[in-house]
């Protein structure tokens, strides 16, 4: 290798040391002595010594700000590193022999799971083509053709003519369990000849074959570097897109999974979008099975399902209670009747009149939702009484510290058995907007008056303690802060005592609770209305209430919806 280089052509007496590297650069100023180097104040950066050009093209080393290169520096430091490694982190041999124990094994086991699965497609197409041989030997065993035949032919004397009656009576008495083994038997053999479906397995085959494709040694932290990274060595055609199935499903069509996601997506089915957006992503997966149903003839003749789609948050909740009230009777025409039964015949005349003449039940939602239906009702008579029964909440020891049930006045009746937190609520819905008066008898045998009675939201009457609520009353104490309309406080010693039936006004919409002694009315306590701030007008409420100590019970003796609360005053003798 030379020491010494070309001669400067500007300063004679030195020889060319650098190279100056700089973009579009003229030959008569490219070699550079230490003299131009420092006269001419050139920027180092963009010198290279013609030193360490030989010896980096000998020595097949990284030569340093050599070639031009954007973000250079970096990148020559992540190559250098390179050429100093002494060997990668997984030596070829030992990368070959890890990919080819990966696949051998994988190929064994994929053998070994289909060679499984096979067996027990081929039992089952055992199955499949003996269901039709299962309907007709069911058939066969029944009917007992050859018997019967026989008895019609020979059937000559009142001997023979006999055995055929008896023959037909017996097949009469089992018409039962006839009827079920062949239903059962046709049922599975109709199941069967809709199951066998090949293209599907042809999808799978195709999706498991691509998943294959997938499988790579050499993946990077960003998928879509890797997919980046993957084209450069990868043919065109068979290029693997990771947004494709993606695009495919946004593109697709099918009337099918339309429908079906147009009746999953119905407002009233309260379905929420992370499981409607799951149904139909799998629904695709699978849109050559349902592309095969015909939904020509979905619907009933001249019939549409309701969409709900106009309805706004409030107005559904709404009717959501009265589809509560709907769904839990034998048909419309005595939903009223059995949920608001009246005390008079005549009155219940007056409701099958109203419910299977009006049309409003099946043509006007707005004025069902309204409950106008009732509140006709309630024109023609001040006041109806309701059925009641309670029921045990699933809290604490309600299940089995309680008893309920009615008693001999078909009164609804909850008492305690053993001590401690018991909640049970009446079985009627609360709506409301509706004005409710109750009158309940309480009984305590120790006088202990831990006897919680109030409004109590649906979704956490049985995980929440009834005397945590805000809307209560007890003659306990006076954590509600009641206000005297009338009389004493309840609560207090020496009054309370004296009573053992109460009667209460309330309604949510209105925030109203009232809570007094019956029938005469002497003392009449108000629950404050900011006790009914966390009372959402949009939930839905029960009326419940509590016990603690054994023999403690109450009864409720009436519950009645009214047009308007009437004034607490002694009935008159």
């Amino acid at each position: 290798m030379p020491t010494t280089y070309k001669t400067c052509p500007i300063h004679t007496k030195y020889s060319c040391e650098a190279i100056l590297c700089e973009q579009s650069p003229s030959s008569a100023q490219i070699y550079k002595c230490w003299k131009c180097i420092t006269s001419e104040n050139i920027n180092t950066h963009s010198l290279i010594t013609i030193k360490e050009i030989v010896e980096a093209a000998d020595d097949k080393t990284v030569l340093e700000k050599w070639p031009p290169l954007r973000d250079q520096e970096n990148i020559l430091q992540k190559v250098a590193k390179v050429y100093n490694e002494t060997e990668s982190k997984y030596p070829k041999k030992e990368i070959e022999r890890k990919i080819e124990i990966f696949f051998d094994e994988m190929e064994r086991k994929i053998k070994e799971q289909i060679q499984q699965h096979k067996e027990q497609m081929l039992y089952l197409s055992g199955v499949y083509c003996d269901t039709s041989r299962t309907v007709k030997s069911i058939y066969e065993e029944i009917a007992n053709l050859d018997t019967f035949k026989k008895l019609v032919i020979n059937s000559t004397d009142e001997y023979s003519q006999q055995r055929l009656v008896e023959f037909i009576q017996q097949k009469y008495e089992a018409i039962q369990y006839n009827s079920d083994k062949l239903s059962v038997a046709i049922k599975q053999h109709e199941e069967m000849n809709c199951l066998f479906d090949f293209e599907r397995p042809n999808e799978i085959q195709l999706r498991i074959l691509d998943s294959i494709k997938q499988i790579n040694f050499f993946v990077l932290d960003n998928d879509e570097e890797v997919h980046d990274y993957q084209s450069h060595f990868t043919p065109p055609s068979s290029q693997c897109s990771s947004n494709f199935e993606e695009k495919l499903f946004e593109e697709s069509q099918n009337p099918q999974i339309d429908l079906i996601m147009r009746l999953l997506s119905n407002k009233f089915n309260f379905c929420n979008d992370q499981f409607l957006r799951e149904v139909r992503q799998k629904l695709y997966k699978l849109k050559n099975y349902f592309s095969k149903i015909s939904i020509e003839n979905a619907f009933i003749q001249d019939k549409q399902p309701l969409t709900f789609e106009n309805l706004n948050a409030q107005q559904l909740e709404e009717y959501a209670q009265i589809g509560f009230l709907i769904s839990n009777q034998s048909n419309t025409n005595n939903i009223l009747e059995s949920s608001y039964q009246t005390e008079s015949p005549q009155n219940n005349q007056l409701v099958k009149s109203n419910t299977q003449s009006s049309p409003s039940l099946v043509q006007n939602l707005q004025k069902l939702l309204r409950v106008s239906q009732i509140n006709e009702l309630l024109k023609t008579q001040e006041q109806r009484s309701m059925k009641l029964t309670f029921q045990k909440t699933e809290f604490k020891d309600s299940h089995f510290a309680c008893l309920v049930g009615v008693d001999s006045q078909k009164n609804a009746v909850f008492k305690q058995t053993k001590e401690g937190y018991c909640s049970a609520y009446l079985n009627v819905p609360i709506m409301n907007e509706l004005m409710y008066v109750m009158r309940i008898r309480l009984d305590s045998k120790n006088n202990n008056y831990h006897q919680f009675c109030g409004l109590v939201a649906t979704q956490i009457k049985d995980i929440q303690y009834m005397h945590q609520q805000d809307v209560i009353f007890t003659l306990k104490d006076d954590r509600v802060g009641a206000s005297k309309k009338k009389g004493n406080y309840l609560h207090q010693n020496g009054v309370r005592q004296k009573y053992k039936e109460f009667e209460i006004h309330f309604c949510v919409a209105q925030q109203v609770f009232i809570f007094a002694d019956y029938p005469n009315y002497d003392n009449i306590n108000v629950i404050p209305k900011d006790r009914f701030k966390n009372i959402n007008a949009n939930e839905n409420y029960v009326f419940a209430f509590e016990l603690y100590y054994p023999e403690d019970k109450i009864t409720v003796t009436h519950l009645q919806i009214t047009e308007q609360f009437p004034e607490m005053q002694p009935k008159n003798n």
